[in-house]
């Protein structure tokens, strides 16, 4: 009894902490974006949505960026990133861009099955492209920021029309190889009972025989052995 109120107790505490962890995240964006740091005026905040608006069609998948002025203690810019996209993505495919301003630092994170659906080199080169484009400290935040989202959206949609257009070619080759298999299977049929035909026939006609009839012949001339009845056999 002690155990199980134990046990009780602590599922408890585990519930309430996951969910005070959760009531700490910030609602979803409307449009995708959520600046805290206020890099992104509002011009290029339209452009970045109706962006995003568009990958989000292309891909069947959540976008978001998120873009902070700090990290609260014990995390990490990655675990934030997950966090944040596992809360406003539960039930979805999704992708999340985080920005931290004090390291001026950026963090991707994909729904597992992104990672399945896409070749993990092509999305892991995504992370030192944005490092270099957020490495240019001579080009105002906003159009660093912007840049970086494109080129993960660019890439995105770049392997999944990849993915469609190798699942489509492979359905057609399929279709063809199967046609081909399919008249090759009756070709050899067709040829297999003619010749299994041939072969009957064949052995029919080797298993003929000719017998000549038994007749009694009477004596001619006296001769024991004379002749008296004719066989002809005409062939054609």
């Amino acid at each position: 009894m002690t155990r199980s109120f134990a046990a009780l107790l602590l599922f408890a505490g585990l519930s309430l902490t996951a969910l005070a962890g959760t009531q700490d995240l910030p609602p979803p964006p409307a449009n995708g974006l959520r600046d805290d740091t206020r890099a992104l005026p509002e011009p290029r905040q339209a452009e970045l949505a109706r962006e995003i608006a568009a990958c989000r069609a292309a891909l069947q998948a959540d976008v978001w960026l998120n873009a902070g002025t700090f990290l609260p203690s014990g995390q990490t810019l990655r675990s934030q990133a997950r966090d944040l996209r596992q809360h406003w993505s539960p039930n979805r495919d999704a992708i999340l861009l985080a920005y931290d301003r004090a390291s001026d630092s950026l963090a991707l994170s994909l729904s597992p099955s992104l990672w399945q659906r896409y070749p993990t080199a092509e999305i892991s080169g995504l992370s030192q492209h944005m490092a270099a484009l957020m490495a240019v400290k001579e080009q105002p935040l906003d159009q660093r920021l912007a840049a970086s989202l494109r080129v993960v959206m660019t890439q995105m949609q770049l392997l999944e029309k990849q993915r469609r257009t190798a699942a489509t070619t492979l359905s057609t080759d399929h279709g063809h190889i199967a046609r081909i298999f399919a008249a090759t299977l009756g070709g050899g049929a067709f040829v297999l009972a003619l010749l299994g035909t041939f072969m009957r026939r064949r052995d029919v006609q080797a298993a003929w025989q000719l017998h000549f009839p038994e007749v009694q012949v009477g004596l001619r001339f006296g001769a024991a052995h004379g002749g008296g009845v004719v066989v002809e056999k005409d062939r054609g």
